[in-house]
């Protein structure tokens, strides 16, 4: 493999929603600031600087959270009971971790504790380290607090099961925790009536703190004082805990939660509120408070932020809430806190037609680019659909183009996009011999290679086995047979899910496109018979969709479902199709005019570079850095890699591991025989041409138009040509 490939680090996969920011003015004290920001008003913190770190930990299970001292950071996780009296706690020293590295890698303490002992929060203020623990025998249960000064290996441990059984009774929910310069140590549980337990360092009852109009959420320790926030009288609301009072002191208002809350210390005299849209900064000196970093810059919904922290040059740590438990952090650095050694000087802007609030992988992926990239800075511009063909056709638009905004046949035989093959072949990180021969091959349009898609997908159609045979590939006639001899059962689920009638045709739109639509001279062919004889057997066919919460895969499974189809995105989802079909299952593909086998490939990132584009070599550098770090679900796009060596790493470990299954089940590990045939979808695949938005738009009003009476079979088919055919006419 060519050099220069693995000075780019881990890409991160973050399957998750975005939703829109936040207002980024002032709040008073007592003020709400939950306002939205208007349509086309800049996020807060678009300018912070978005570096991934992986923080290389050994331990296992659930993450207790992180907790910082002024010696360093410290990770834990739970445990379960073992044999050993030792318990892993992971660190890295604050001066490691200001370091502008994309790796740390975590010491490992051990501290005594008994197997018995089960932590369940980790926290700290500047001077002390905190663990509570749990102790769940067949004679009693109890509660422990570790603790362990700055400076100092041991931990102590007090009990104090007394104190907690005054508070909470026989619950051990609480898992929320602060300590003030005191000395006192604050325990609640969130989510429920304000209801907090004060301890001394002894383990001793200080006093229990209750508040019925409020719900407790989180809390934290700003400069030795104690912060929580709760719900209170519809809204929230960020406290102040008076250990002399005895009280919570209400100190302003905060944006509206919508359900996700963490309070976190923040430079200073200050706190950080992360929340649904954004993380809101309020100054406990000046007594204001602002959104300061809209998450969706980030690629994220706050919902799915598992935790994070603030170093102590300000850095933001944030944690994505992801299945596996790795820890892949995103480094936050606002323009004022970036590194000395970061290069200030002026970058060449390669711009790409995209909308990074709805299009988190591509916001994520360009963040990182930007990062690693001395020379080229990405950014993403969203274009209207006919803006976006004006600015081409004027030779303004962006560097970058998402063929399924024009089509790859239409961008490669009207000139829009760059031939790549001569970008690929003076590449140092990427050749031809590295990637996919079959995907270059799907997106070369008479020897011009209009894109290099870093991930794909196949999709195709399974059948049964007992009616259908075990060898895929089956003619339109033999199509429609098989479903005129199954009437009355819904005829497709997964890849669509709608009225019966509908599907057929959209199905076989899909498969068939290059049939009825001929890109290179702009014609339509609906007309030419077939198409018409596939919509009068459809609008005769019973409109059955069993719709509802069931499963696909049940009703497969009770044969009530004809066919069923959903995207091959690795070994595991074939594996688990396997299972699902029973035994009796064939992967017969898509219909065909001649009866060979037709599978479907739906590729991720495929953009071209604008033919009139004055930053080629910028745009080239990130199709390049996409494809040459994609390897599989952690990284761009979740699919399959089109660099070779992803994909056979992928399915050789295959034929090592075993999956659970749809059912709950084990699957066994992969065969030869399995790979074999999962090589063949590949094989087998076609695409479709990407310019499909209007098309498939007037497809689909036609047919329900057809199908619901208002319409005939003869009218919808001309209609349908002739719209199609002005389409191409006025676009091609």
């Amino acid at each position: 493999m060519k050099t220069g490939i693995y000075r780019y680090f881990l890409l991160l996969a973050l399957l998750s929603l975005l939703f829109g920011g936040c207002a980024t003015r002032q709040t008073e004290p007592g003020e709400s600031a939950a306002q939205k920001t208007n349509v086309g008003d800049p996020l807060p913190g678009e300018d912070w600087n978005v570096q991934y770190v992986e923080m290389a930990a050994g331990g296992g299970g659930k993450l207790l959270g992180f907790a910082m001292t002024e010696k360093g950071l410290y990770i834990s996780f739970s445990r379960a009971p073992e044999i050993s009296e030792e318990y892993p706690l992971y660190y890295l020293s604050s001066q490691k971790l200001g370091q502008t590295e994309t790796r740390h890698t975590l010491e490992d303490i051990v501290i005594e504790m008994p197997t018995e002992h089960q932590p369940f929060r980790l926290f700290s203020d500047r001077e002390k380290l905190y663990i509570l623990v749990s102790c769940i025998t067949e004679d009693a249960d109890a509660c422990f607090l570790y603790t362990q000064d700055t400076g100092k290996e041991n931990m102590e441990r007090v009990d104090i099961t007394a104190a907690w059984e005054e508070a909470f009774a026989e619950e051990r929910t609480a898992s929320l925790a602060a300590a003030d310069k005191n000395g006192l140590v604050y325990i609640g549980t969130a989510g429920t009536e304000c209801n907090i337990l004060v301890l001394r360092e002894d383990g001793s009852l200080a006093f229990v703190l209750n508040r019925q109009d409020c719900v407790l959420y989180d809390m934290t320790n700003v400069q030795g004082q104690v912060y929580c926030v709760g719900r209170s009288q519809g809204t929230d609301v960020l406290f102040h805990i008076d250990s002399q009072k005895q009280e919570l002191e209400t100190v302003a208002k905060l944006p509206d939660s919508r359900g996700t809350v963490m309070l976190r210390p923040g430079q200073g005299n200050t706190v950080l509120y992360g929340y649904y849209d954004a993380l809101y900064r309020y100054d406990l000196e000046k007594g204001e408070g602002q959104d300061i970093y809209a998450w969706a810059n980030a690629g994220m919904d706050g919902r799915n932020i598992k935790d994070f922290f603030m170093d102590a040059q300000g850095k933001l740590w944030v944690l994505p809430n992801l299945e596996e438990n790795v820890l892949i952090m995103m480094l936050l650095q606002e323009p004022a806190v970036r590194s000395e050694n970061e290069s200030v000087g002026a970058k060449e802007t390669v711009i790409i037609c995209g909308d990074k609030i709805r299009d988190t992988e591509l916001a994520k992926a360009v963040g990182m680019f930007n990062m690693v990239s001395d020379k080229y800075h990405v950014e993403i511009k969203e274009y209207e659909h006919d803006r976006l063909a004006a600015e081409i056709m004027t030779g303004n638009g962006p560097d970058l183009i998402p063929l399924r905004t024009i089509g790859v046949s239409v961008a490669a035989n009207k000139g829009i996009v760059e031939d790549l093959n001569p970008y690929l072949e003076a590449s140092e990180i990427l050749s031809r011999d590295m990637l996919n021969e079959r995907v270059l091959d799907l997106y070369t349009v008479d020897g011009r290679l209009t894109c290099v898609p870093p991930s794909f997908s196949v999709t195709t159609l399974y059948g049964k086995e007992s009616e259908l045979g075990n060898e895929p590939g089956w003619t339109m006639e033999e199509f429609l047979d098989y479903v005129d001899r199954h009437r009355g059962l819904t005829v497709m689920e997964g890849f669509m899910r709608d009225d019966s009638r509908k599907v057929m045709v959209m199905m076989m739109w899909y498969a068939r496109q290059q049939q009825w639509v001929d890109w290179k001279q702009g014609t339509a062919a609906f007309d030419q018979g077939e198409f018409e004889e596939l919509l009068r057997f459809a609008a005769a066919y019973e409109a059955k969709y069993d719709g509802g919460s069931e499963y696909a895969e049940e009703k497969w499974q009770s044969d009530r479902l004809l066919l069923y189809s959903r995207p091959v995105t690795d070994m595991r989802t074939y594996l688990q199709y396997q299972e699902l079909l029973a035994g009796d299952g064939v992967a017969i593909g898509f219909p065909t005019q001649e009866g060979t086998p037709c599978n479907i490939l739906g590729a991720y990132g495929t953009y071209g570079i604008s033919a009139a584009s004055p930053h080629k070599e910028g745009a080239w550098a990130f199709i390049e850095y996409l494809a040459a770090n994609q390897t599989g679900k952690d990284t761009y796009q979740y699919g399959i890699a089109t660099l070779n060596s992803a994909m056979e790493e992928m399915l050789e470990q295959s034929k090592e591991e075993k999956f659970i299954g749809m059912s709950g089940h084990d699957i066994p590990s992969a065969t030869d025989e399995d790979l074999q045939q999962f090589r063949q979808l590949l094989d087998n695949a076609v695409i479709r041409d990407d310019e499909l938005t209007v098309i498939n738009e007037i497809m689909s009003e036609e047919l329900d138009t057809c199908f619901s009476g208002g319409r005939s079979v003869e009218d919808t088919v001309k209609v349908i040509q002739d719209r199609v055919q002005l389409y191409l006419d006025e676009n091609l």
